[in-house]
């Protein structure tokens, strides 16, 4: 099976999706601080990232607690349901008439990051390969055989 990549462009693709993997794991762990969304910070220390090669392609694998994708998904959900009219209605009761609405906490931390750094990637991979990279690539990859014939 032949490769879409010669190895020299492998090389380099893995070490642009380290790079942006480290880019993207404190993007997001800044996220979390900054949106406060620590109660015992298992969030924060499951964030991860590692390169791994599907087929013949390399691929970046970001992962963290499940539990964080739902309470950035809770944010979008519906303001129409029953069960959350019914307490803003006890709320405003108890609370008087001229108390302020309760605002919700902005849980979004995920997509717009990830999904907004895409761009940075794409342009990195389709124009910083020059030929002055792929002349360090090729010497890195020299000193690997030579170390390991």
């Amino acid at each position: 099976m032949d490769s879409r990549f010669s190895e020299d462009e492998l090389l380099w693709i893995k070490d642009v999706l380290d790079q942006h993997g480290e880019f993207l794991h404190d993007l997001l762990q800044e996220a979390v601080e900054s949106k406060r969304l620590i109660h015992s910070g298992d969030l924060e220390q499951s964030l991860s990232y590692k390169v791994n090669i599907y087929g013949q392609n390399p691929a970046l694998n970001v992962s963290f607690l499940g539990y964080g994708r739902a309470i950035e998904i809770r944010f979008h959900k519906s303001n129409n349901s029953r069960q959350l009219s019914a307490l803003k209605t006890n709320r405003s009761i108890l609370a008087g008439h001229d108390a302020k609405p309760m605002r919700k906490k902005d849980t979004r931390w995920y997509a717009r990051n990830v999904y907004g750094s895409l761009n940075r990637l794409i342009g990195i991979l389709m124009y910083e390969f020059t030929d002055k990279e792929r002349q360090r690539i090729k010497g890195i990859l020299q000193q690997q055989k030579l170390r390991n014939p």
